[in-house]
Parts: C-alpha cells; structure tokens; sequence
C-alpha cells in the first residue's frame, strides 16, 4: 500500500526476507529530515518489499505472539536471558536484556510441528538445549546455539513418541542427570527418557490427566506429580513405585515444586480453588488459601474474558512466588519465616497484568509472567514497590487491519481475530486495549481523518461502530444498522452532493434536498444506491462508508 506522506513508497507484499507469523513490524523510513513509519502486518509465510527505501532501516521492534493459555510449562528462561514461550504450534526466542535498554527483544517465531505445542523447559546443565512436548504425544529436544533455533547434525531433533497420539500436557529436565526427561500426558502416563542411553520408562501411577510433574533436585529418581483429579503423588520412576499420596486438596491441582531442604522430601502443591499446601512427605505442614481481591472490573461484569483460577508456583532462593489473583496479583512467602502469602504485585494501572496470570519465570534477579490479557511483563525481584519495570503486549490472532493515526505517526490501531483492537505508541511503548462491545472478529478499521479522538471499526459479522478512544474505559456507539455479511471495506469520505437528476439514494429522489443529502442527526448508517458514481464530492464533513460482503454501501453520519 502507498505510504501517508511519502507516495513515492510502496509496500509489496513479496520479497526476499520472511517476516514470521502474527508479527507486526515497525519501518523507520528516512528521507532527508522527514521520518515515516511504515506498519506492515503478516500472516503465515508472508514477505514484504520496500520499494524506493532511501537508507530504509529496521529497527529492532516487533511484538511476538501469545502464549498458550492454561498449561503449567508453556514458558522457560535459561541462565542466559534465552525466553522461550510456547505460541500454538511454534515456538518464540525472546531475549532478556538484564541492563533494560530493550527489555524484551522478539528475535524469531519457529513453528515446529502441526499440533499445539503445551510445555518447553530447558536444560538446567546447557542453556542450548531445551526440550518440547505437544498435542502430537511428541517429545523433542533442540540445539538454540547462538539464539537461533538449530537442528541436530543428522538434519533433525530427537524425537521421542512414547506417548503415542495421547496429549502430551507437561515436560520437564533433571537437574542432577544431563540427559533425563520426564513428561506427562492427559491420560496419566509419565515417561522416563535418558535420549543419551536409549533408556525408557513408563509408568502410570494414576489415571487421571496430569498438568504438573517436577523432578527431585536432590534425589534423581523421585518426581512430584499433580494430577487433574485433586492427587498429588511423589514417585520414584526408575522402579515405578509411588513413595508418598499428598492428601488434602478439593480441586485439581495446577502446579507443584520442590523446596529447599536438607532431606529434599519438603514439597509445595497448589490447586484451583486457591489453596497452596506445604508438605514434608505426607504431612501437609501449612495450608493457606489466596487472599480474596475487592477489585472488581467492568471485564468481569460484561463477561468477557472471564477467567478460571489458575496457580503456578516458582522459587528463587528462600522465596516462594505464586499467582493465582483474577485481577493478575502475585503473591510471596518468605519460607525461612511464618508461612503468610502477601500481594508482592497488584496492578493499580491497566500497564500491567489486570487479569489471571498462567505462568512466572525467574532469570537472575528478574521475574518474568505471562497472562491473560495477553501481557508479557518483567518484573524486579530487587525493588520493594508494587510497580513493575516493563510491559509488552502480544498479539492473540490475525492480523485484519493496522491504520497510522493521521495526526500522529508513532501511533497505530490493530485490528485482531480475537476480538480486540489495540492502541499502539511505538516510541513510548505504551499500549490500550479496546475490546467493550466486541463480540466478533475486527475486519477493519478507520481513524477519522480531523477528530483524532474517533476510531472507527467494523467486525466480521457485520456491525459497525466508533471508539472514543480519549475514554478507552466508554463503551463504543453501534450505529442502528448492521450489514448481514463481513464489511471488508471502512473509509471515512465526505458529504455527497448530487449532481445528476436520476441519482437516487436509498429508492428516494434527492433533488428535493436541493442537490444536498441530508445527514441525520442520529448515528445511523445509510444505503447507497448503485448510482453513486454520479454523485460528486465535497468537502466540508465526513461520513463513514462501509462495504460489506452483503454487496451493499452504507453510509454513516455522526
């Protein structure tokens, strides 16, 4: 498409370079002092071309997809700042950058394989390795050398498929044997694989889907398992025995951990009822259910989004983390003192998590979660405040529409297949999202072209509206008519005059109007006739057309 401002570029959606999927990128074009940004959104194995770029230049922007939902290892970090997130079939490279001159750097998107991948983990003895399962049954492992993801010499990864064509939901690395891994699938069956020495064992202790399993930092053969039917049970895999049953939760547990401790027995489980239990074998030594939130959104209210409680735990030295709030609070305990969990993180801003958050990872003094309301942040594990240090959106869908605001450049609407629309200021980094009255897929988007407060929006099954987007928390005005069919066209044009005696608009003969067509003081939308073309243009308002798949133009005034 032509480029606002700069007519001589042109953006081409075929060239030599791939730009990964589901990824927005950001072009800094400059032309002796004049600088235009240039938005270009991809779908799957899409290219693009800058045509007549004088010293075009990339800059290192772009925003990643989102990751899985629900699952307990769809995120891993290794010593290195290597962040890995789990996106549908593919995997995601982030880089962490410890001095916070780019926090979070997308390096690249590489599907690899046709099924959901649901857990990554890398290895704790080589940060160039990790490990992925996914709705295949398929376990695999993976070279990262020089944070770009390399296969193996023989042209491919270790493959295991033990788990056959059963869901494979968990995945995890020992960290006293360099070539062990265990998995588990929604069936019950743990796998116990050394890739190194062609060694296998499986064992199904309980029938029942499994969403966590953590292997002993101390003991090589024990593994702690939590399972969707509320058990909790710590095995040895080796000789398939089950060693202790954690009794005591009423609801499926969600996530489990190892604690430090001399005998390495001492065990934290957590379940979907908001209980997180302390345990040394089979005794449960402290239970403590998540603080209730007096929050209340307007998200929760009109139902959407609405989520289910889910906890993941994490440790970094002495310290327990845990999430679990609905409104994205993080909570800690200090377990070298009474067992009290106290809201380390709440979001009092809409920057940060104001919704579940499904996983945490720490790298050095870093914490890294993912929720969702689709958010990446990065928080300090240093700083005494509730605040967090950086926030990065991702993107949930397809991309249908991106429009540059007329009046300012750096700022760009995104129009999504999840249902939402995001308000985007590339040099601050600050983000909105809209999604209040939302109930179907955005096919496109306009920004009107004097009020740069209005944003104009149509969805997939045929309705079209306007965001205040000054009062991103107002609820949008629908206009009164809708087409029965996907508006693959929105514009903002003016008023029409009728010049020609036959024009007709909606079957009525406007020459009575004094060769002028009314618009209605009511935010209404209008049908164009197919005499339009003998209509001229003026320009002293604008309307807002829409094209839909219906073969009908309608016209609104505001």
């Amino acid at each position: 498409r032509r480029v606002h401002g700069a007519p001589e570029l042109l953006v081409l959606s075929r060239a030599g370079r791939t730009i990964p999927d589901f990824t927005l990128c950001y072009l800094l074009i400059r032309q002796s002092f004049v600088t235009v940004p240039v938005f270009v959104a991809t779908f799957p194995v899409f290219e693009f071309i800058l045509i007549h770029g004088r010293r075009a230049k990339i800059m290192d922007f772009s925003i990643p997809m989102l990751a899985n939902w629900y699952l307990t290892n769809s995120m891993s970090v290794n010593s290195e700042g290597l962040l890995l997130t789990c996106s549908r079939n593919s995997i995601i490279f982030i880089q962490v950058d410890p001095e916070l001159q780019k926090p979070f750097q997308h390096i690249a998107n590489v599907a690899i394989c046709k099924f959901r991948v649901t857990g990554v983990c890398f290895n704790p003895g080589n940060p160039t390795l990790f490990a992925t399962c996914d709705d295949e049954g398929s376990v695999k492992i993976w070279s990262a050398k020089g944070r770009i993801l390399s296969q193996f010499a023989d042209g491919s990864p270790i493959i295991d498929k033990s788990h056959r064509t059963v869901k494979c939901t968990c995945i995890d690395w020992s960290t006293l044997i360099n070539d062990a891994i265990i998995s588990g699938d929604e069936k019950g069956c743990i796998i116990y694989w050394r890739y190194n020495h062609d060694e296998k064992v499986e064992y199904i202790p309980e029938k029942s889907m499994i969403h966590c399993v953590k292997f002993s930092p101390i003991h090589e053969e024990l593994a702690c398992i939590a399972y969707k039917s509320t058990a909790v049970l710590v095995v040895n895999i080796v000789n398939k025995r089950i060693k202790f049953r954690l009794r005591g939760h009423d609801n499926e547990i969600t996530a489990v951990i190892w604690l430090p401790s001399d005998d390495g027995l001492h065990t934290a489980s957590a379940s979907r009822d908001r209980v997180l239990k302390i345990w040394l074998n089979e005794k449960c030594l402290n239970s403590v259910r998540l603080p209730s939130s007096n929050r209340r959104s307007s998200s929760d209210e009109e139902g959407h989004g609405k989520s289910r409680p889910w906890l993941t735990l994490a440790l970094h030295g002495d310290r327990l983390y845990c999430t679990g709030g609905p409104y994205g609070e993080i909570y800690h305990s200090d377990l070298n003192n009474e067992f009290k969990l106290y809201p380390l993180y709440q979001s009092s801003s809409g920057k940060f998590h104001a919704r579940s958050v499904f996983n945490i990872a720490i790298y050095s003094h870093y914490l890294i979660s993912t929720g969702l309301d689709r958010q990446l942040c990065l928080w300090s594990l240093k700083d005494s405040s509730n605040q967090g240090l950086y926030s990065m959106f991702t993107l949930g869908g397809f991309i249908y529409s991106i429009k540059v605001s007329p009046k300012d450049p750096y700022r760009v609407a995104i129009a999504t297949s999840d249902n939402l629309i995001y308000l985007y200021n590339v040099r601050t980094c600050n983000h909105i999202q809209l999604w209040q009255g939302l109930h179907s897929k955005l096919s496109a988007i306009a920004w009107h072209p004097t009020r740069d407060n209005l944003l104009a929006f149509s969805t997939c099954d045929g309705r079209v509206g306007m965001y205040d987007v000054g009062c991103p928390a107002k609820p949008p005005v629908l206009f009164t008519t809708s087409h029965s069919a996907m508006v693959y066209c929105l514009t903002w044009g003016p008023t029409l005059v009728v010049k020609h005696k036959s024009c007709e608009i909606n079957g009525v003969d406007h020459n009575e109007l004094n060769g002028h067509v009314e618009p209605s003081n009511d935010v209404e939308l209008t049908t164009v006739g197919s005499n339009l073309s003998k209509c001229e243009e003026t320009d002293h308002s604008c309307n807002l057309y829409s094209v839909g798949g219906d073969g009908l133009v309608f016209v609104g005034s505001v």
